[in-house]
């Protein structure tokens, strides 16, 4: 499938992303409250999940899927991302 409706820009969160794990990660060992802790994760989950929803738009949106295909794809995504 070849997408390409936001050329192909949802893969920059990705990145954002790989960056966030990474500074999470980094923290863990320091004086953040929890509460901040929390909101980073929360934040890392929106990105996530934004980056299936962009992805599956895209295909959509780009012809490569239909609607059943599109709304199968994006439930089973959001199935796996909620699994990891």
């Amino acid at each position: 499938m070849a997408g390409g409706f936001f050329g192909y820009r949802q893969w920059f969160i990705n990145d954002f992303i790989e960056s966030l794990e990474e500074a999470i990660s980094d923290k863990k060992d320091s004086d953040l409250s929890p509460d901040t802790m929390i909101n980073l994760n929360v934040g890392l989950r929106l990105l996530e999940i934004t980056q299936v929803y962009m992805h599956r738009i895209d295909w959509y949106l780009s012809g490569d899927d239909g609607e059943e295909a599109f709304d199968k794809g994006l439930h089973d995504d959001l199935i796996k991302l909620s699994e990891e």
